[in-house]
C-alpha cells in the first residue's frame, strides 16, 4: 500500500510541476521540508521552495518523458522514492535527473508530505566502472 501511495504522491508532484503551478508544488512539502533542486545551488525551505518552482515549473514546453520509481519504506511514517526522471523543455537537450523524494506521514492529518527532495543531473557513466560490470 505504501509503495502505491508514494508513487501516486510523486505523480501529483510531477503533475503540479508540469501544470506550471509553483504554489501547488510547494504545498506538497512538509512545513519543515527542504529542496535541493536540479538547477539550483541553494538548499531551499519555506518560501524558497515556491520561488524555485516559479522558475522550474514555468520552463516553456516542460515535460517528463519517463519516470522510473524505486520506492522503499523506511518506517511506517517515512518512505523514499529514488526515481530516475527524463525531463525535456524547449530549447534544451533532454536532462535525466536522479531524484530522491523523502516522504513523511504527518500525524495531524495522516497525509504524506514531501520532507526532502534532492535532484541532480545523472552523470555520464564512468568507463572504468562499466568495465568492472
Amino acid at each position: 500500500m505504501t509503495e502505491r501511495c508514494i508513487e501516486e504522491r510523486t505523480g501529483e508532484w510531477e503533475a503540479a510541476v508540469l501544470a506550471g503551478a509553483p504554489a501547488a508544488v510547494a504545498a506538497q512539502f512538509c512545513d519543515d521540508g527542504l529542496l535541493l533542486g536540479t538547477v539550483s545551488q541553494t538548499i531551499r525551505s519555506g518560501e524558497g521552495i515556491e520561488r524555485y518552482f516559479d522558475y522550474f515549473a514555468t520552463l516553456p514546453g516542460i515535460e517528463v518523458r519517463e519516470r522510473r520509481n524505486h520506492v522503499v519504506s523506511v518506517t511506517d511514517d517515512v518512505a523514499i522514492n529514488n526515481a530516475i526522471v527524463d525531463w525535456q523543455w524547449d530549447g534544451a537537450d533532454p536532462v535525466t535527473a536522479r531524484m530522491t523524494f523523502v516522504y513523511r506521514r504527518e500525524p495531524k492529518d495522516d497525509q504524506w508530505c514531501l520532507f526532502e527532495l534532492h535532484s541532480s543531473a545523472l552523470p555520464e557513466a564512468n568507463t572504468g566502472l562499466r568495465r568492472q560490470g
